[in-house]
């Protein structure tokens, strides 16, 4: 066999190998990213609340049968993100705003983000309005 030969046989094995991955799963990476997407669009609102601005808060919307928010900012809708379809978002409020001292306007909440067996949490901790993500499969 020559070099020629062999450099031929691994690109062929390489090839039908890439092709028989099975097609990646989208659905998951949308979930995550729109889970840290928010809780940075809720660290924003905190961030920005805490200077005084209380026009900043963020509130749930819902579009084509997929749920999601929109960051509002002085009386205009500056961005609004939504999640894949088949995957439900429930908080107990309405809106995210928080104080001046950064504490969340009614203590704290938990925000949930449900694909079939992937539970994703947002929390925002009532003493300190500090949010964190909580990740995993949970029944």
């Amino acid at each position: 066999m020559t070099l020629v030969e062999v450099i031929i046989g691994i690109t062929i094995l390489s090839l039908i190998a890439t092709m028989s991955f099975t097609k990646i799963n989208l659905s998951n990476y949308k979930v995550n990213a729109f889970a840290k997407q928010m809780a940075s669009d809720i660290r924003y609102v905190r961030k920005i609340n805490r200077l005084g601005n209380s026009k900043v808060y963020m509130y749930f919307t819902k579009q084509n049968n997929t749920k999601g928010y929109t960051l509002r900012e002085n009386g205009e809708d500056i961005k609004s993100v939504y999640l894949p379809e088949g995957v439900d978002l429930r908080c107990p409020v309405s809106k995210i705003f928080f104080k001046t001292n950064g504490c969340f306007y009614i203590g704290g909440t938990t925000i949930s983000i449900i694909q079939k067996n992937n539970y994703t949490e947002i929390t925002i901790v009532p003493t300190s309005g500090r949010v964190l993500i909580k990740e995993g499969i949970y029944k």
